[in-house]
């Protein structure tokens, strides 16, 4: 039973991208069903029925359900609360190369679903990002970028919106100015503010449903006060959805500056969040659960691939998918077998370090 739900969890994350109209809904209990319904009414049958044949047999054959990808190890910000900061310099360059994607693709669009441009830099910084995305979807994939956007150009955002990933995602610390530039370093408050309104904008002017456009709040001890006033910023601004999510902490990281600034951010009291303090007064997890990232794969800027968005933290990489195929990354490498019998059940010490995901949808009409 807990395999067919596990399932139809997946099915629903494949099919939910297809309606940008699932955004203006309140993510509650029952969504999946509600889902269903949205996807029917915005989508085609054919699409409908290419997508639930591929979910099933990617399900019957034991393959991920995505793949996550590091596009830049540069980023335009410099963030104290993010911990890609510190495993940047182990990247042998700084971009994924346009060409190198579309090999990687070549060997793994027939076996999985998504990719998600995702990880330490930031994907913008990449100068061949819009050709990346469009490989992506040439290659009929669900795609998925997350961006901070902070730098975003008009001239870009007309050609992100006209080539339209299924969604984007950016996230923010906080909902205050001041707070805001405090902490995600480099970044203007307005200027973000405008970017986002900008590709809500050009959507709606195209009358188009991708991208879907998601924005993140990320829970501090601060930001949890300023939910409301998130909330209406999106709205105002015509996203299409918005969360509340936890803060990860590394707590693999030596420093008692660290973690005393962590200690102090966090929101111990607050229900998005997964930490509490030890006898010792240290950040330890509340729980662990399974694998949040069971069904997905990371590859790095290198093409390296690790069994999820940890890995490169202390894992060495199972294979490459640049100058390898399929079946001997996935398979003769031995990531399936670890993926099934060690990492579900959070098996490696990197697990130990891993957020599960617990997020606050809001409504944003």
């Amino acid at each position: 039973m807990r395999r067919i739900s596990h399932s139809c969890d997946r099915l629903r994350w494949l099919l939910e991208f297809h309606s940008a109209k699932l955004g203006r809904m309140k993510i509650i209990d029952s969504r999946r069903l509600k889902t269903l319904v949205h996807v029917v009414r915005a989508s085609s049958i054919p699409w409908l029925i290419g997508a639930a044949s591929k979910e099933i047999v990617r399900r019957l054959a034991g393959w991920p359900r995505g793949l996550l990808v590091e596009s830049s190890t540069q980023c335009n910000l410099t963030c104290p609360w993010c911990e890609g900061i510190f495993h940047l310099s182990e990247r042998k360059r700084k971009f994924l190369p346009a060409s190198d994607l579309e090999s990687t693709l070549r060997h793994a669009s027939s076996h999985v679903g998504a990719v998600t441009f995702v990880r330490t830099g930031e994907p913008l910084e990449n100068p061949e990002i819009l050709e990346i995305i469009a490989i992506a979807r040439r290659h009929r994939l669900v795609v998925t970028l997350n961006s901070n956007l902070a730098t975003l150009d008009l001239e870009t955002a007309k050609s992100m919106v006209s080539i339209a990933p299924h969604r984007i995602v950016t996230t923010l610390i906080s909902a205050e100015k001041n707070e805001y530039e405090a902490k995600q370093v480099g970044g203007k408050f307005e200027r973000t503010i405008d970017n986002i309104a900008s590709l809500c904008e050009l959507k709606r002017e195209r009358g188009q449903h991708f991208p879907v456009i998601e924005v993140q709040l990320i829970a501090t001890k601060t930001s949890v006060e300023q939910i409301d006033k998130f909330a209406d910023i999106v709205s105002r601004l015509g996203c299409d959805m918005a969360f509340v999510k936890p803060m990860r902490v590394d707590l693999f990281r030596d420093g008692d500056e660290y973690r005393r600034v962590h200690i102090d951010d966090v929101p111990l009291d607050h229900e998005v969040c997964n930490y509490t303090l030890d006898e010792e007064g240290r950040l330890v997890l509340k729980h662990l659960g399974p694998c949040p990232q069971q069904e997905n794969i990371y590859v790095s800027a290198d093409g390296d691939v690790y069994p999820c968005l940890f890995g490169p933290e202390g894992m060495k990489p199972y294979g490459n998918l640049i100058s390898e195929g399929w079946q001997e990354v996935w398979k003769e490498s031995g990531l399936a077998k670890d993926k099934r019998e060690k990492y579900l059940h959070r098996g490696d010490r990197i697990c130990t370090n891993c957020v599960p995901s617990k997020e606050i949808a809001l409504p944003v009409d």
